[in-house]
């Protein structure tokens, strides 16, 4: 697999860090895997990994947390 770079690409563990719900809440998901760019850093996942990491932070907001970062384990949502 190559980035759009012409770098190749290699699997990590990696922490998502993105925002969350209307009110754009931060959320961390650590331990994600992903595919990095050895050139350029680019990091993505497999369209499975999205679905989970997707899963999980809706798990997490449906159950009411309200902590400014909500951070989560990947390893913890069912494949």
């Amino acid at each position: 697999m190559t980035c759009n770079c012409g770098g190749a690409m290699h699997q990590v563990r990696a922490e998502f860090l993105g925002r969350w719900g209307r009110a754009g809440e931060r959320v961390l998901v650590t331990d994600v895997p992903m595919w990095e760019c050895e050139r350029c850093g680019m990091r993505t996942m497999d369209p499975d990994v999205a679905a989970r990491v997707e899963r999980l932070v809706r798990e997490q907001e449906a159950g009411g947390h309200t902590e400014p970062l909500r951070v989560r384990e990947f390893a913890h949502v069912d494949g």
